[in-house]
């Protein structure tokens, strides 16, 4: 995961994992995380990736994540209505 994440970063991130997920093993989740935080790292970003590790299986939470959309989604809305030297950096 972590060498895809130079094409997401410095753009936020979340990824959530849960402990029981035989798809995508937690231990494996939080090695990936940690790997991509350095490259977020590299973008002064770190603080741009987060993540929910939640007790269950393969499933969405959703703790973290549709508070994260709304937020998120909402600042590219307002972004994008502004001309685009107003623009913060690392946004698309």
């Amino acid at each position: 995961m972590h060498d895809l994440v130079g094409l997401i970063a410095p753009r936020p991130m979340l990824v959530e994992a849960g402990s029981y997920d035989p798809i995508f093993p937690i231990r494996a989740v939080r090695a990936s995380v940690a790997k991509a935080r350095s490259v977020y790292e590299v973008f002064h970003a770190r603080d741009h990736i987060l993540a929910d590790y939640f007790e269950g299986r393969h499933q969405i939470s959703g703790r973290k994540a549709y508070d994260f959309l709304r937020r998120e989604l909402a600042g590219a809305n307002q972004d994008r209505a502004k001309p685009s030297s107003q623009r913060p950096k690392g946004r698309v």
